[in-house]
């Protein structure tokens, strides 16, 4: 057996000894075999999914160090993670993926507003997904004016037509910028908004 299946198969077990520890709840086991995990994948010739990445902050949450674990979704968000393919039309799903789970850090840390903000990212995100994968005809329906307002509206407590249309501006503004969204511009815009906005 080659050193390089060694490294593969023992990433695995990693990550399965990791899955076992959280079920018992020792988070401080889940963690460190996680992050062994990630010392082998730097040796390793399989490409994992940022599902297997996410999981470290995840477990930090759950471990009670939330601020360390909000520090390791940025390294992800900004630094990417060992074995990312630097695909240009799959990236953006990538992201995708890491603001929803940012959103549910936040909603367990009763950070909501802050939460559907990493929610409406994480949104506009796919659909630069769907642009540069040149799936046209998936992303006219979400991308239209119907479809942000729907989308602004399901995935935010703000009802208030003036608050709806505000952020819906703001969400446009990025969209008409394909492919090249700044992500932290809306956001801040988002919040400005959401930040004199009562929830009804």
């Amino acid at each position: 057996m080659s050193d390089q299946t060694n490294h593969d198969e023992r990433a695995d077990e990693l990550f399965k000894l990791a899955t076992q520890k959280k079920k018992e709840k020792d988070w401080d086991g889940a963690i460190n075999a996680l992050k062994e995990a990630y010392r082998v994948i730097y040796q390793s010739s399989l490409t994992y999914s940022i599902d297997n990445f996410i999981r470290l902050p995840q477990f930090l949450q759950l471990a009670g160090r939330s601020k360390e674990a909000w520090q390791k979704y940025n390294e992800l968000l900004f630094n990417g993670f060992p074995t990312q393919l630097q695909n240009h039309s799959t990236l953006p799903m990538e992201r995708s993926i890491l603001f929803d789970k940012m959103r549910l850090h936040l909603q367990r840390e009763k950070k909501e507003q802050l939460a559907e903000i990493f929610s409406i990212l994480s949104a506009v995100s796919w659909r630069v997904g769907l642009q540069r994968q040149e799936r046209f005809d998936e992303l006219a329906s979400r991308s239209s004016g119907d479809g942000v307002t729907v989308m602004i509206s399901t995935l935010t407590s703000y009802q208030t037509p003036g608050i709806i249309q505000q952020l819906c501006e703001a969400v446009t503004d990025e969209l008409r910028r394909f492919p090249a969204v700044d992500y932290d511009r809306m956001g801040s815009a988002m919040e400005a908004i959401i930040s004199n906005a009562k929830p009804t």
